[in-house]
């Protein structure tokens, strides 16, 4: 069981890695609002537009 937890553990921080580069790719690339599926509508009212957020 233990073997198991550890193998868990690492397969979640591993995902979590991989995560946190995908964001890091994002800021650098200033590409976060569209992987994002985001869009500014009205800089004046400040409205978003977001479909897909929970799909991700």
């Amino acid at each position: 069981m233990n073997d198991l937890r550890a193998s868990e553990s690492q397969q979640l921080g591993a995902l979590i890695g991989y995560l946190n580069a995908l964001t890091l790719l994002d800021v650098r690339l200033a590409a976060t609002l569209d992987t994002s599926h985001l869009a500014l509508q009205d800089s004046w009212t400040r409205r978003i537009r977001c479909p897909t957020l929970l799909s991700m």
